[in-house]
């Protein structure tokens, strides 16, 4: 991530372990543009790469693992932990 002044001003994201190859989530990048590096902003953006997402018998759990983990993720490359 590239913030100035607490805005977002780029973001390159990919989530692996949660499909047969890394996802990138190009419209979460888009959307983090602008945005405050803020915890309310990135858990706006986890829930925005979950979308469409589906589980399966053996993987639901991820489903919910995921967005807490990019949130966190998100925080830690932001240095708000």
């Amino acid at each position: 991530m590239d913030i100035d002044n607490g805005t977002i001003r780029a973001a390159r994201l990919a989530m692996g372990g949660v499909a047969h190859k890394p996802w990138c989530l190009t419209a979460v990048e888009k959307a983090l543009v602008g945005k405050p590096a803020t915890e309310a902003s990135f858990e706006q953006a986890a829930q925005l790469a979950m979308q469409g997402a589906k589980g399966f018998k053996d993987n639901a759990f991820k489903l919910k693992l995921a967005p807490a983990t990019l949130t966190e993720a998100l925080k830690h490359a932001a240095g708000i932990v």
